[in-house]
């Protein structure tokens, strides 16, 4: 078993991934006109700890907004299409991939397990 963890995972998702996800999902399309209208703005960034908190010349314009409710479902229904793919090509092989979230892992034979890992 090969344990993957995303890096930065949040901030690198593309918004438009997230929205594209929600739009193809007739169940939970009408949250996609709220998701939408959340994303156009750029979200506060603050360093530092109560007084001593600065914002930097920068906002969140990207990614998902780490503690905001919705940002969990969000990244996991943008990821999802690609684990789904990846699973088809690896199943084949006989490497099973299953994921939570940013944390994946790759179930299989070390040989082809790894070869595999680049390819993800």
């Amino acid at each position: 078993m090969i344990a993957l963890d995303i890096v930065n995972a949040f901030n690198e998702i593309e918004r438009q991934s997230v929205l594209e996800a929600i739009w193809d999902d007739e169940e939970i399309r009408p949250l996609w006109y709220y998701n939408m209208r959340c994303k156009t703005v750029a979200g506060f960034v603050g360093l530092g700890y109560r007084p001593g908190m600065v914002q930097p010349p920068f906002c969140c314009e990207e990614g998902e907004r780490q503690g905001d409710m919705e940002s969990m479902p969000n990244f996991c229904l943008s990821i999802d299409k690609v684990n789904k793919m990846a699973l088809l090509l690896l199943k084949d092989k006989g490497v099973w991939l299953v994921a939570g979230a940013d944390d994946t892992y790759i179930l299989g034979p070390p040989s082809v397990a790894f070869a595999e890992v680049e390819e993800h």
